[in-house]
């Protein structure tokens, strides 16, 4: 049966492809036979577009050959089926002619057709009548091919791919006349399996060729681009799934001998890997994973480990016998060796039997095994079924309540479908179901399933999802830069370390047998995997690394515990602070008010990143205020009540466990074991702050919850074994300047109204040079001094400090390049800091230890004793330091020679090896009379390969592993034996190194607390050397504050004072003078217009108050204070959406708050109270509260307001003075000049209209504006003077009288406030009453009537 050619005008890769016998993976319309019967055309198998499209097998290697084959003509013999025989006998043709022919049917040219190189079977399955025919054919006796009526082509024999080879063709060939096509091919015999295939005689090609059945040489040419695009064929096909690798192997052998025949070389090359140069991909890549391979990849995540095939289903596929031959290929017959017998094939069906009918229905097993494996990949490729309706551990779904995103449900069923990589993976997601896991393999890190998902959406990463576990990777190298990607976008992050490599785990499992430890249980056909473990899970809040921490600034996670039993009830909080970067631990409980005051500075003070609390604890008016202060990045974590957030009792368990792990890993077996009780044993375990706050439950739970969620982290254990716990008090009452949640932002302490820190006084004070001093810097910011005793201490050291620039040189030249330290510690205890990182630890604690004694010296001339003493006082590093410089040895941290004796026995086994090495080059050398002969590493696998020009011949038993156009590189029988031992050996050198590591590392963390105290002294010196930097930044004038001591009231007396934060933005800052209390009015009643300067005198004249108790230089020309003990402000307008309280609501919480913590050393700030209600409620409002301030609290400070005619009312008042913002108007252009000076007298008007028309609005609008504020004005003093004309009293007297009477009414025993302030408010009643005397009242309205403006 005749078969027609390709169609004219197809590609001449589509005709090469037809003459190789590839027609079959094409499109089944250019090979449609015409002679067949139209039903059997029917019933031909078709493929779809989409597998049309696909790329074709052998295609690379197609294009390759041709590549470099260009001009070379193909040959014009058609391919021909030989006569089998008993030997095989392989050829490759030398060389290529052209040899053409007119159709006379057609006109057209006879096709070329290249040689095809086949294998013999080792013995035949042929009938006699088919043996005959292919002789004939031979022979050339066969009917010659005739031209198809359809497309004018000739009908060529074809050979498919389980037959043949494609080969170049013979020069020689071309003149030999064209054989005749095969008969029928109904009278064809069954064909032979790929490890069967026979070679067409030719007289050009060698009666004996050794073809290479397996090569993967490393070639280093770099213009081989042809060799490259093979290699990239080969390991596309070598990624195949683990399940479908076993029935493909005859169809993947038969595809790598077609892609061998394309190799310009005929040397034998043992079968390896070609090394490639994929993105990210290294040469010394010990591991070798493909970062494309999936979770069922054939890659080196599976070792070698004896692994039983038996159960594996033989019956599917025969493998085909390996080439084992190891010498170079020669010409001789009898380096040819017989292939395996063949594997019986399937019987024929008898026509009819199938839909296709007779002989379409033949299939071989290569197609049988295809047929398998797409089967097996679409079944790979089908989702998981517990991912189509995930749930919780619980079985709950998503959306519904409870619902736990933490955790994944997989059925029992699931396990057993999953290969030990998938296994493997889900063991760890389904605890981890909501963080982004990175799985590493090899030199690389990848994503599955859902997390590839997230990383190609949020990131555009390439997704594979050609296999069941979607997936993305990315380069081990930039690990740090995608996690930083992910962790910004608001997701965990989780690190899975391959924590041995493929020959580790060989080493493993090696010395588990030998130990008579038994191997892991396998199931079927399921290999030995290398083991990964979860080694952290990084959030935002607790992120250890520095490479990953983007501020020197803390980063803060708090775990929140509330008892609140009704609305009305006082809430009270226990909190655990987290700094995971330096492993501190802050503990706190306090008893809030309503306005939970000390739980918004807490908030405001640390800005956490991640907040931590117990399910359905806390109150709405408590989350209403955590979302109202903290940031949207802010990560929340819900934690179930009792099982997850711990209590006090489960806290303390889960303590004396931790600690007493640590304790026994720390110790050595020389130490004595001394029976003790439990109380005993954890008394000396627990710290004494964590013991100190077991009376507190609400502050142990908080740390349970917390210690839960570090462990679940793979936090717990580095983190809080550090021993680094404190007590937190948020207001740091009694020993501190009280800066609450309020102050903070309204002054604009640590971030401004926009969120950043520009114009705040952390970035105009904060100085320092090391980032542990900015640290503690912002500490000290939040909590500036108290007594005046310690303000007067740290004045006199930065006073030093200015006079001694050689003491600030010398620390800058040492603080400048310091790392930082105290993030390393923690590292350090951890075992998790890298060596580089180690090494510069203790060079940066001995140049410390060195500089701090020069500094000692230097600070013996200071007038101050602070200083010096804080220098003394730290201790002397030289004798440890030392001591762990003894242990190492190099900057690869080895151990000393002759110190560790298990090192140095893998030490001399490496030695011996590399020795016998040497021995083994020279060997080489000598043999072969080549003295260049040297040893090249290629990466860290293939080394010592032996390096000779390619002009010397190696020996026939050595192996080829790569080479160059001028060098080859070979491993001798040796060699490899010995390359394979040296590899183990350093294996177990780096395994004893990384223990002798971790050794060094606890040597030098059991002086932990020794170098944080250095540290803290550094920090000290940092800080305070800031505040001389700062002072002198200042400019002119600046200068040291006067502390008034034993005062028991607030003073502040400052002249020419200036904002700090503005200087260097206003050149012409207006300055102003500020008096309160002592021999002035403690309040200033504040007038003035909108944009007069009210709210700048306000804030510069506390942030003058925080520098001066802070130890810093003050920009005035003078000043003068008393300690003020806190700070109390409201300034603005803003509404509390989260807290559902209006504008005016969230200032009468404010009111109350300052009305009720004020004392006569504070200092309240107040900025238009009562605006935000109607006129009349707001004025009585502003009244009442200024009134209760001035008479009965008796602090300082300002009261700035647009209610004009409070200033009539507290004009008589001893303890207020009435001042405004001086300003210059315009009637005829209703300009109004801003002057920004503080004078004594009210404010005539607030000249709203007139600030509206600056503005730009319409004089239409603004002259209407001013006629009825005219109207409204007159009106209203004119109301306001009759009403008070029969008046005996002032408002402010009338309610002091009330006060007296109902004091004695209820008795001074009755009075629950201060008896001091008490005697005060007497003193200021009797004052007004006499002021009252003195001063003439106001003309009635008869006497005269107001002016008009």
């Amino acid at each position: 049966m005749a078969r027609r050619g390709p169609r004219a005008g197809t590609t001449w890769l589509a005709r090469l492809s037809w003459q190789a016998g590839l027609l079959t993976t094409l499109n089944p319309s250019t090979a449609k036979r015409s002679h067949e019967p139209a039903a059997a055309r029917h019933h031909q198998p078709t493929m779809s577009k989409k597998q049309y499209n696909e790329p074709i097998k052998g295609q690379a290697s197609l294009f390759s050959f041709f590549k470099k084959s260009s001009d070379t003509p193909l040959s014009s013999a058609p391919s021909q089926r030989a006569t089998p025989s008993s030997t095989t006998t392989t050829a490759r043709s030398t060389g290529s002619t052209t040899a053409t022919s007119t159709a006379a049917s057609s006109g057209t040219k006879q096709l070329s057709t290249p040689l095809t190189a086949c294998k013999k079977p080792a013995s035949s399955l042929w009938t006699a009548s088919s043996k005959k025919q292919a002789e004939d054919g031979a022979n050339g006796t066969a009917a010659a091919p005739t031209s198809s009526s359809l497309g004018g082509t000739k009908n060529v024999n074809r050979t498919p791919l389980t037959e043949c080879r494609l080969a170049p063709s013979s020069s020689a060939s071309s003149s030999a006349a064209a054989p005749a096509h095969v008969g029928s091919m109904a009278n064809t015999p069954p064909l032979p399996s790929e490890a069967d295939a026979v070679v067409p005689s030719s007289s050009s090609a060698p009666s004996s060729v050794k073809i290479p059945t397996k090569r993967s040489a490393v070639v280093d040419s770099e213009d081989d681009e042809a060799e490259d695009e093979i290699v990239a064929f080969k390991k596309k096909f070598s990624v195949a799934k683990t399940r479908a690798k076993a029935t493909a192997v005859a169809d993947s052998e038969d595809e790598r001998a077609f892609l061998d025949d394309d190799s310009s070389s005929e040397e034998e090359v043992r079968p390896r890997k070609k090394a490639t140069k994929g993105k990210g991909k290294k040469a010394d890549d010990d591991d070798d994973f493909s970062a494309s391979g999936g979770a069922d990849s054939d890659s080196e995540d599976y070792f070698k480990d004896d692994i039983d095939m038996d159960e594996v289903d033989s019956d599917a596929f025969e493998p085909a016998p390996k080439s084992k031959g190891k010498s170079v290929a020669s010409s001789s017959p009898s380096t040819s060796k017989k292939a395996a017998p063949p594997a019986s094939r399937p019987p024929l069906k008898p026509a009819g039997a199938s839909g296709s009918g007779g002989l379409l229905s033949i299939k071989t097993q290569a197609e049988v095994a295809r047929e398998k494996a797409k089967q097996q990949k679409n079944a790979n490729e089908a989702t998981f079924s517990f991912l189509v309706d995930p749930k919780d551990a619980d079985g709950i779904r998503p959306g519904e309540p409870g619902y736990d995103p933490r955790t994944l449900r997989i059925p029992t069923k699931a396990w057993n479908t999953f290969t030990p990589f998938e296994r493997q993976f889900w063991e760890i997601k389904q605890n981890h179901y909501d963080t982004v896991l990175f799985f590493q393999k090899g030199k690389f890190f990848e994503l599955y399933e859902e997390d590839a998902a997230i990383g190609h959406r949020e990131f555009d990463l390439k997704l594979t999802d050609r296999v069941k576990m979607k997936m993305v990777g990315v380069p081990e190298a930039s690990f740090d830069f995608w996690a930083a990607k992910f962790l910004a976008q608001g997701y965990k992050v989780g690190r899975v370390d391959q924590v041995e490599t493929a020959l580790g785990a060989e080493i493993r499992v090696k010395d588990g047998k030998a130990n008579g430890k038994p191997a892991a249980k396998k199931t079927g056909s399921q290999k030995e995997i290398v083991r990964r473990e979860l080694k952290s899970v990084l959030t935002s809040g607790t992120l250890v690394d520095g490479s990953l921490l983007t501020d020197d600034l803390s980063s803060h996670c708090v775990a929140i515990k509330e008892d609140t039993p009704t609305a009305s009830s006082i809430p009270t909080f226990g909190v655990c602070v987290l700094d995971a970067s330096t492993a501190q631990f802050d503990l706190s409980f306090f008893a809030d008010d309503t306005g939970r005051t000390q739980l918004e500075t807490l908030i405001r003070q640390l800005k956490p990143k991640e907040v931590i609390h117990e399910k359905g604890n806390l109150t709405v008016s408590t989350l209403r205020l955590l979302r109202s202060c903290l940031s949207i990045d802010t990560q929340w974590t819900a934690l179930k009540a009792g099982t997850e957030f711990k209590r006090a009792d489960d806290t303390r368990k889960s303590l004396v466990k931790l600690f007493k792990q640590a304790k026994e890993a720390n110790s050595s077996n020389d130490d004595i074991d001394v029976e003790t009780t439990a109380a005993e044993e954890e008394v000396a375990l627990v710290p004494e702050s964590i013991r100190s706050m077991y009376d507190k439950p609400l502050a142990m739970s908080a740390l349970g919850g917390m210690i839960w969620y570090l462990e679940q982290l793979n936090l717990d254990k580095e983190l809080v074994t550090n021993n680094n716990f404190n007590i937190y008090d948020p207001l740091s009452q009694g020993r501190a300047l009280v800066l609450d949640g309020q102050t903070l932002a309204h002054i604009e302490v640590l971030q401004n109204s926009q969120g950043g820190i520009e114009g705040t006084l952390l970035q105009l004070l904060s100085r320092c040079v090391t980032p542990f001093g900015k640290r503690l810097f912002k500490v000290w910011l939040c909590a500036p001094l108290r007594e005046a005793a310690a303000i007067n201490q740290r004045l006199d050291a930065v006073e030093d400090l200015l006079a001694h620039a050689n003491f600030v040189s010398t620390f800058d030249s040492m603080a400048k390049n310091l790392p930082d330290l105290e993030r390393m510690l923690s590292r350090i205890h951890a075992k998790s800091c890298k060596k580089q990182d180690f090494l510069k630890v203790v060079a940066s604690f001995g140049k410390v230890a060195r500089t701090l004694e020069v500094l000692g010296n230097l600070a013996d001339e200071f007038v101050s004793t602070g200083i010096p003493q804080s220098i003394r006082s730290a201790p002397d590093l030289g004798p440890l330091l030392e001591e762990i410089e003894a242990m190492y040895d190099g900057d690869e941290l080895l151990p000393v020679e002759g110190k560790d004796e298990q090192y140095e026995v893998v030490r001399r086994k490496v030695e011996q090896i590399e020795e016998q090495l040497d021995e083994q080059l020279e060997k080489a050398k000598k043999d072969l009379r080549c003295p260049a002969i040297i040893y090249r590493d290629i990466g860290t696998k293939d080394i010592f390969q032996i390096q000779i020009p390619v002009k010397i011949k190696a020996p026939s038993n050595w192996t080829k592993m790569s080479s160059t156009k001028d060098v080859n590189r070979y491993w001798s029988p040796e060699v490899t034996r010995l390359v394979t031992k040296l590899k183990e050996a350093r294996e177990r050198k780096q395994t004893v190194v990384n223990e002798f590591l971790l050794r060094v590392y606890a040597a030098f963390d059991r002086d932990y607390s020794t170098f944080l105290q250095v540290v803290k002294t550094v920090a000290e010196l940092d800080c305070l050397l800031s505040l001389s930097k700062s002072s002198a930044a200042l400019g002119e004038p600046a200068v040291r504050p006067e502390i008034v001591a034993n005062s028991d009231r607030a003073v502040l007396e400052f002249e020419e004072l200036r904002h700090p934060c503005v200087l260097n933005a206003s050149v012409d800052f207006i300055p102003n003078d500020v008096a309160l209390g002592g021999d002035a009015e403690q309040l200033i009643l504040l007038t003035g217009p909108n944009m007069a300067g009210k709210s700048t005198l306000l804030r510069m004249t506390c942030a003058a108050i925080i520098m001066a108790q802070l130890g810093c230089f003050v920009p005035a020309a003078k000043a003068l204070i008393a300690p003020v003990d806190a700070i109390y402000s409201r300034m603005g307008a803003n509404d509390f959406i989260f807290a559902n309280a209006s504008t005016f609501k969230v200032e009468m919480d404010d009111c109350n708050k300052i009305l009720t913590k004020a004392t006569p050393r504070s200092l309240v700030i107040l900025d238009e109270l009562g605006r935000g209600t109607s006129t009349y409620d707001g004025m009585a409002i502003a009244y009442s509260v200024l009134h209760r301030l001035a008479t009965h609290v008796g602090c300082v400070g300002f009261f700035a307001t647009h209610f004009t005619s409070l200033t009539e009312d507290f004009e008589y008042h001893p303890q207020i003075r009435l001042c405004n913002m001086s300003t210059q108007v315009s009637n005829d252009t209703r300009a109004v000049v801003f002057l920004y000076k503080l004078i004594n007298g009210s404010a005539p008007k607030s000249y709203g209209p007139h600030v509206a028309a600056m503005a730009g609005m319409p004089d239409s609008l603004v002259q209407r504006a001013i006629d009825i504020s005219r109207q409204f004005e007159t009106t209203s003093r004119v109301r306001e003077r009759k009403m008070r004309a029969n008046e005996s009293l002032p408002l402010t007297l009338q309610a002091d009288a009330a006060f007296l009477i109902k004091l004695a009414q209820l008795g001074l025993d009755s009075y629950e406030g201060d008896k001091s302030q008490l005697v005060r408010t007497f003193k200021t009643i009797k004052q007004g009453i006499d002021l009252v005397h003195r001063k003439p009242r106001a003309a009635s309205p008869s006497s005269s009537a107001p002016t008009a403006p």
